[in-house]
């Protein structure tokens, strides 16, 4: 799930120009750390993940994934 956020995430940020936001260091980074360098780590992060995800059509509905 954490990769389909960074694609969604990335999607987003070429559609606006932000290319720059994908640009990678040599260092290995966690799922987390890599989320933060598009939302940043500050209070809220989470909510600024999930806004534009949702409001771009991009969420992943998983309702059926718990009926047997």
């Amino acid at each position: 799930m954490v990769n389909h956020f960074l694609g969604c995430l990335l999607s987003i940020a070429k559609r606006f120009g932000h290319a720059s936001a994908e640009e990678r260091s040599g260092l290995p980074e966690s799922a987390l750390q890599r989320i933060w360098r598009y939302v940043g780590d500050a209070c809220g992060w989470l909510a600024r993940v999930v806004r534009p995800v949702a409001n771009s059509n991009l969420w992943r509905h998983t309702c059926f994934a718990f009926l047997s």
